[in-house]
């Protein structure tokens, strides 16, 4: 029988295998797997609109070192956030530059935690890119970022529930 030469690539999170198509004609031939050594920020929720004079808590702490022991003290990062409004064109060119993000001040202590909190009126109305970085104890980093739509009306808020029981695929989702 002839095997195939093998590569098993899955997300940064999982193993990564591969072996030599050299290696398949020999029954003795090994497997050489690596944990990946990449880090996953990740900010909860997504892009999202939020109302310009409401509070907007940014959550990355459910980022990961696939490669660590689920320890407290092996997932312990250093977070690094920051949050730029996007000028549209016409702003950047009565501003004299091509330069399209203009960072924005976060509150004081608020820059290095899992969460960023931004009080109620922050943001004025606009766009903007929060980012995080975050950095592992032994050097490695990765980096997440969202797109924040801040508007003047208030943003409605959906929420799912379960169906009780099991669903079919008659069920219908009515959003009201």
């Amino acid at each position: 029988a002839h095997s195939t030469p093998a590569a098993a690539t899955q997300s940064p999170s999982e193993w990564r295998c591969a072996h030599s198509p050299m290696l398949t004609q020999n029954p003795q031939s090994r497997l050489r797997c690596a944990t990946s050594r990449l880090l996953r920020a990740r900010i909860g929720g997504g892009d999202r609109s939020v109302q310009a004079n409401a509070p907007l808590n940014l959550d990355a702490s459910s980022s990961a070192d696939p490669s660590a022991l689920p320890s407290a003290e092996a997932m312990a990062f250093g977070f690094a956030w920051s949050v730029s409004w996007q000028r549209n064109s016409s702003e950047a060119a009565e501003a004299g530059g091509d330069e399209e993000f203009e960072a924005v001040a976060l509150p004081a202590g608020q820059g290095s935690k899992a969460v960023l909190v931004l009080p109620a009126g922050w943001l004025a109305v606009g766009d903007y890119l929060a980012s995080v970085a975050i950095l592992s104890a032994n050097g490695r980093g990765a980096n997440a970022s969202v797109s924040i739509n801040a508007v003047s009306a208030p943003v409605p808020r959906v929420t799912l529930v379960p169906l009780p029981g099991k669903p079919s695929a008659d069920d219908r989702l009515v959003l009201r």
